[in-house]
Formats: structure tokens, C-alpha cells, sequence
């Protein structure tokens, strides 16, 4: 009887082994299945993510302080005057050059810089361009611009800048008989001009030659220095026009 009921214990233990390997098993069925479920919900969602249009990355652009803070800063580049400045002229190879010597921390080349694009005080400009490539980086960083075309980005500048009379007023050498459609005419210039630099910028990060891609440091600072001299160059143009506006 006591041999029957060892044998008896014996079974039961095999048969509670069997049921624990089956458990054991399932247990890890039901969580590769729900591993491999969750794993196809973030795929599902990274799918959305990277399939979502233009329309809806410009909109979640838009939307982004990082965006805010990039506009701001350059409606504060674009609006400076020449008008208390009393600068030489620069062609652009020159320029470039300086605009390289700058950014290696040349204290004279940064001064010439900041003067010949308005700027009185050469920290002030150094720091508007430092706040304008981080957030323009930051916002290349987490969103896809390659859907974004340069037909969309351009109108994000259009009719941003608050120009007023009174900033304009030491531009003034002739007498306005409609100043308001001048200020109007020069705002439309300085937008043009605003927009066309944030394009060039931007298109030397992806819209260059080497397509979408971060550029080295020395490409990107030369084509950077080529947009601001492009841009010095179209602001002078508006001042020109304004100050001939009648």
C-alpha cells in the first residue's frame, strides 16, 4: 500500500511537470503574440508618421515655438536699416570670406560683418544668427522637410514684418506725397527679401547640390555667408526704391 502510494505521488508530479511546461509554453505564446502585436502597432503609427503630407508637416511647422522663435529673429535681421550705418562696400567673394573668418571667432571680420548688414552692435547680430540656426536645426531635426517644397516654405515670410513710418523715417531724403503706398512698396520688398533668404538657408542644409543631406560645417557657412550677402544686397535695393518713392 505505501509502495502503490509512492507511485501514486510519483504520477502526480509527472503529470503537474506536463501541466507547467504546457502553462509555461502557452505563457509564452500569449506573449509573443502580444509582443509581436504591440510591435505592429508602432509600426502601424511610425507608417502614419512618415506617410503624413506636406500640408500636415507645414501645419505641425508652423505650429512649433521653435518656428515662432525662427521668425522672430529673422523679422529682427531683415527690418534693421543701413541708414545710421556709414559703411565700405563689400563684394561678395570679400564677404564670404570675412563671413568664414567670423564664424572662426576673428573679431575684426565679425565687426566688418555685423556693420555691413545694419548692425551697430556686433553682438546683436551674432546672436540673432546663433537663435536662428538653432531653431532652424531644431525644427530639421524633427520634422521631414524633404516633403516640403520651397513653393510652401516661401509665403511662410510673406506679410510678417510690423514696419512703421517712424522706423523708416531716417531712410527719407525726398518729400512722400503718398507715403503710406512707399511704406507699403518697401514692406512687399523687405518680405520678398525675408522670404528669399529663409529659402536660401534652408537650401543650404537640403536644397543644394548634395541634395538632402547636413552639408559640412565649411560648405554650410559659405553658403550661409553667400544668403545674408544676397539678402544685404535685396534690403539695399528697397531702401534704394524707398527712398526714391514719391
Amino acid at each position: 500500500m505505501v509502495l502503490d502510494r509512492g507511485i501514486y505521488f510519483n504520477y502526480l508530479k509527472m503529470k503537474l511537470k506536463i501541466l507547467n511546461k504546457r502553462k509555461l509554453i502557452l505563457g509564452i505564446s500569449i506573449l509573443s503574440l502580444l509582443t509581436f502585436s504591440i510591435l505592429g502597432c508602432f509600426k502601424t503609427t511610425n507608417k502614419k508618421i512618415t506617410e503624413q503630407t506636406s500640408d500636415q508637416i507645414l501645419n505641425k511647422i508652423i505650429n512649433d515655438t521653435n518656428f515662432t522663435v525662427y521668425k522672430t529673429n529673422l523679422n529682427l535681421l531683415v527690418s534693421k536699416s543701413f541708414a545710421k550705418t556709414n559703411i565700405e562696400d563689400i563684394d561678395e567673394q570679400d564677404f564670404i570670406r570675412l563671413f568664414k573668418e567670423s564664424t572662426e571667432n576673428n573679431l575684426d571680420s565679425k565687426t566688418k560683418i555685423s556693420n555691413y548688414l545694419g548692425f551697430q552692435n556686433s553682438n546683436e547680430f551674432w546672436n540673432i544668427r546663433t537663435r536662428l540656426n538653432s531653431s532652424l536645426s531644431q525644427l530639421i531635426r524633427k520634422y521631414d522637410f524633404k516633403k516640403v517644397s520651397k513653393n510652401q516654405w516661401y509665403p511662410l515670410f510673406k506679410k510678417s514684418n510690423k514696419i512703421s513710418l517712424n522706423q523708416l523715417q531716417p531712410i527719407v531724403t525726398t518729400f512722400m506725397l503718398n507715403p503710406n503706398n512707399c511704406i507699403e512698396q518697401y514692406k512687399d520688398c523687405i518680405d520678398d527679401a525675408n522670404a528669399q533668404f529663409s529659402v536660401e538657408v534652408l537650401g543650404c542644409v537640403g536644397w543644394g547640390a548634395l541634395g538632402w543631406t547636413v552639408v559640412g560645417g565649411v560648405l554650410f557657412v559659405g553658403c550661409e555667408g553667400l544668403s545674408y550677402y544676397h539678402l544685404t544686397t535685396m534690403k539695399r535695393k528697397c531702401e534704394s526704391s524707398y527712398k526714391s518713392c514719391k
